[in-house]
C-alpha cells in the first residue's frame, strides 16, 4: 500500500507537470476542445492534484505494521540479576557507550564448571537469552541448564554467578 501511495504521488506530479508545460508551450490557439485557459489549466491540474493527494493518503496512512520480535521457549533463560548488578550494567554499558542490544555474557571460566560475566551482544541462533531488571543475558545453550535459575551479583568491581544455594 505505502509503494502504492508513493507511485500514485509520482505520477500526480508528472501529469501536473507534464499539463502544465503543455499549457506554457507556445500555440497558435489558445482554445482547446472549446475550452478557455482557465479552465484548461483546471482540466491539467485537479487530476494530478487528486492523484497526489490519494498518494500522500496511502504512503502516510499505510505505516508498517510493528515487528514483535519473540525468543522461543527453548531459548529463553531464567536467570535473576541483583539491583547493584543491573546498575552496574546499565552504567557501564552508557558510559562505554556499547551499541544497543548490548547486555551481559556468562561465558565458561578458565576452570572446568566456573563461570565469568563479560559484556556482549547476542549471536545469531546460538544463545539462550534472559532478562531481569531492563538488562539482557546470553548464554550459549550448551552452558544454559547449568545457568539456568542462577543470579548475577556485582561485588567487589566485579560480577558473580552466585550457585542456586546461595540465592
Amino acid at each position: 500500500m505505502r509503494i502504492a501511495g508513493i507511485v500514485l504521488l509520482v505520477l500526480g506530479i508528472l501529469l501536473i507537470a507534464s499539463s502544465a508545460l503543455q499549457l506554457a508551450a507556445p500555440s497558435s490557439s489558445k482554445k482547446h476542445n472549446g475550452l478557455s485557459e482557465s479552465q484548461q489549466r483546471m482540466d491539467a491540474f485537479i487530476p494530478g492534484a487528486i492523484l497526489a493527494v490519494i498518494g500522500i493518503a496511502l504512503a502516510m496512512f499505510s505505516a508498517p505494521r510493528s515487528i514483535i520480535t519473540a525468543t522461543p521457549a527453548d531459548e529463553w533463560l531464567s536467570i535473576k540479576i541483583t539491583p547493584a548488578a543491573a546498575e552496574q550494567a546499565k552504567r557501564a554499558i552508557a558510559e562505554r557507550r556499547y551499541p544497543s542490544g548490548t547486555g551481559l555474557r556468562v561465558v565458561a571460566g578458565p576452570t572446568a564448571g566456573t563461570f565469568e560475566v563479560k559484556y556482549d551482544m547476542a549471536t545469531d541462533g546460538d544463545d539462550c537469552v534472559g532478562e531481569d531488571q531492563g538488562v539482557s543475558v546470553f548464554v550459549e545453550k550448551q552452558f544454559a541448564p547449568a545457568i539456568s535459575g542462577r543470579t548475577i551479583d556485582f561485588r567487589v568491581r566485579q560480577f558473580v554467578l552466585e550457585d542456586r544455594s546461595d540465592v
